[in-house]
């Protein structure tokens, strides 16, 4: 017998490197409900989920939210349509945005559509300027260079919709 056969690979490599095996978080997807899934050009979908994450909305510079993105058929010649959700969300909330097409609205076949979890952080001048050292004398700001940013986008689910 081998040794990859006793052991799973990514945990032998480990032991043999003398790190102990830490899984990876995977990103499981989420069930989306859409309603109605088949309608005309002037349909407004419904897209509903369960919120995975804590989303805590958006202040001037900062967001966490997420954003329904219908993407055309080929052939269509359309920009993608998205719709980005408003306020917080705890885990375990439901969540329903609305996708309308506006202007010339949806045209005919099938919209694939994908969910996703969307954070933007800023760290500022006044964030730093404001930072309470704590008792070992260094400050959140020590370490991250003031004026970086970090943008965050996770997949929650995907989905289809017919146009007739």
């Amino acid at each position: 017998m081998t040794l990859r056969r006793l052991i799973p690979l990514p945990a032998a490599v480990a032991a043999v490197a003398g790190l102990a095996a830490v899984p990876v978080a995977q990103a499981r997807s989420t069930k989306i409900t859409v309603a109605p899934t088949s309608g005309h050009r002037s349909t407004t979908f419904s897209v509903s989920f369960i919120s995975p994450h804590m989303v805590y909305g958006s202040d001037s510079d900062e967001y966490e939210r997420y954003r329904v993105t219908l993407l055309a058929p080929k052939g269509c010649g359309r920009a993608p349509v998205s719709a980005v959700s408003r306020g917080e969300y705890d885990i375990g909330e439901r969540v329903t945005l609305r996708a309308t097409a506006g202007k010339g609205g949806f045209c005919a076949g099938v919209w694939r559509g994908k969910v996703t979890y969307e954070e933007y952080l800023a760290d500022t001048q006044e964030d730093c300027s404001s930072a309470e050292a704590p008792e070992s004398g260094s400050s959140m700001c020590d370490e991250i260079p003031t004026g970086t940013y970090s943008k965050l986008r996770l997949p929650v689910g995907s989905f289809k919709v017919r146009v007739r």
